[in-house]
């Protein structure tokens, strides 16, 4: 299942402010992944820190929440018995995008990252 995108990404800051709700939004994504059969969960915050769509929360300190955030949802999927579940995240390319990421501690926790290399012209 992937989660977030261009317009989906305005709650992402809330999400992963506190250690509640980090925990109720990975919780709630696992239960969603294991009732339907997916194999993992993919997140796809585009704009952590800055930028995107007017009305998106974000704060400095999304860097390490998302860091934090992965941290859960791995630990979640984890403590499921007798499966192996993929945790995968979309990132932008540009320079202004990865300068918001902590790509080594993201790195410790998701099993790939899907680069979105499109939309470039010039």
């Amino acid at each position: 299942i992937s989660v977030g995108g261009w317009t989906w990404s305005s709650n992402f800051s809330d999400v992963a402010l506190t250690n509640q709700s980090r925990s109720i939004f990975a919780a709630s994504c696992v239960e969603f992944v294991q009732k339907y059969g997916f194999d993992g969960i993919d997140l796809q915050w585009v704009y952590p820190v800055s930028g995107g769509m007017s009305g998106n929360s974000e704060r400095p300190e999304d860097t390490q929440n998302y860091v934090l955030l992965l941290e859960e949802i791995r630990r979640q999927l984890d403590a499921i018995l007798n499966k192996t579940y993929l945790l995968t995240v979309d990132t932008g390319a540009t320079t202004e995008r990865i300068a918001n990421l902590d790509l080594p501690g993201m790195a410790a926790h998701v099993d790939w990252f899907n680069v979105m290399t499109y939309d470039f012209h010039g």
